[in-house]
């Protein structure tokens, strides 16, 4: 559940998108392009955002925090506010969000509920699929994307995978059903899930589940 003022700020960017257009000159990096239709985006997910970010070559490199990661943010947002977005679509089928003002992360602060909300997504998607359908580097640095939101780029300096691991937890846990471990790695992993609280995943140490993949 996201705070009430929140929640009006949001209405208030979508209100502001009134009339928005992706012209052809567009870099086609608004997730709305891709699935604007109500019953598409009530099916969005985290899985679904990132296919589409892979096919069409989204940026996810975190050079200057998530500033360089237009779409993602941009879908991030409309991720987690689907249920406004697709009743503005039951009025309007031509609504779409304005990718400059309506993202989460880039310039500006999200709350502990959007980062929770952020978390639930991941957690809900197949793995499996996930890294078998997605390119498998880009499969973890859209994961990074997301860590760094909810770690680094929340309102009263909360990380939250340091406060729950939820993240943390399930792709360590998810990797090691479905891939083999390289035999001297599986410890860097351990040390990562029950080294105690100042051990998490983050964008930085993530490479080390990456690189433990006997793939």
């Amino acid at each position: 559940m996201v705070e009430s003022n929140k929640l009006q700020e949001v209405k208030k960017l979508l209100l502001q998108s009134q009339g928005f257009e992706i012209t052809q000159n567009s870099n086609l990096n608004n997730i709305m392009y891709y699935i604007a239709t109500p019953y598409m985006i009530k099916n969005l997910s985290f899985f679904e955002v990132c296919k589409i970010a892979d096919i069409n070559n989204w940026r996810n490199h975190l050079c200057h925090g998530t500033c360089c990661c237009e779409g993602l943010t941009n879908a991030f947002f409309v991720l987690i506010y689907k249920k406004l977005i697709e009743e503005k679509l039951h009025f309007n089928s031509q609504f779409i969000t304005d990718d400059k003002i309506c993202y989460l992360g880039r310039d500006k602060l999200i709350s502990k509920n959007e980062a929770i909300l952020l978390q639930n997504q991941v957690l809900k998607t197949d793995l499996k699929k996930f890294f078998f359908e997605i390119n498998l580097y880009n499969a973890f640095k859209y994961i990074g994307v997301i860590l760094y939101l909810i770690n680094h780029q929340v309102e009263n300096n909360v990380v939250l995978e340091k406060e729950n691991k939820k993240i943390t937890r399930f792709l360590i846990d998810g990797v090691r059903k479905i891939f083999k471990i390289h035999n001297d790695r599986s410890d860097s992993l351990d040390s990562i899930l029950y080294g105690g609280s100042n051990n998490f995943l983050d964008w930085e140490n993530l490479n080390q589940v990456y690189s433990s993949l006997d793939n």
